[in-house]
């Protein structure tokens, strides 16, 4: 079983890289990781990183999951548009 990165922002390395993985003759399952991308999709970082959020750095999740620099610009448009 595989578990790649995948979500509405970043979907190219499950499909140019893992799908044709999932069919036959290899037929390997997933379970996909990161569906909200680190929690951007959920609208919680629109406005800012709140302190002790998983993305602002300063504590153990945040340091395993990702740090704020997964926060970007054109990440936050595409969130708000939808």
């Amino acid at each position: 079983i595989e578990q790649p990165i995948y979500s509405m922002i970043d979907r190219s390395v499950m499909e140019k890289a893992y799908l044709d993985l999932f069919k036959a003759p290899f037929n390997l399952a997933t379970t996909i990781w990161n569906v909200l991308d680190r929690g951007i999709l959920s609208g919680k970082y629109n406005k800012m990183i709140p302190k002790g959020a998983r993305l602002s750095g300063d504590n153990a999740l945040g340091a395993f999951v990702g740090h704020s620099k997964h926060v970007t610009k054109e990440k936050i448009d595409k969130v708000e548009k939808l």
